[in-house]
């Protein structure tokens, strides 16, 4: 099996150099627009969770658990 090319002619159409530049400009703003939003997905994503200071045992669990009691707190005024 062989391919003619003889009698093949051009099928796409011809556009003028701006329509293409246009399109073109389209398309790298639209991928700037991505580019940013998934940005920002993944920086929310990958975000460190803040943990915080865990809340005081009560004394009857430190009791429980075998903890010795709470040392009282130091007033700083």
């Amino acid at each position: 099996m062989t391919l003619d090319l003889k009698g093949r002619t051009e099928t796409r159409p011809v556009h003028s150099y701006d329509s293409v530049r246009r399109r073109g400009l389209l398309g790298k703003l639209l991928l700037l627009v991505a580019t940013i939003r998934t940005r920002g997905l993944l920086n929310r994503t990958l975000r460190p969770y803040r943990r915080g200071k865990s809340p005081p045992i009560p004394p009857y669990l430190r009791q429980d658990l075998g903890l010795p009691p709470e040392p009282p707190r130091a007033n700083y005024w």
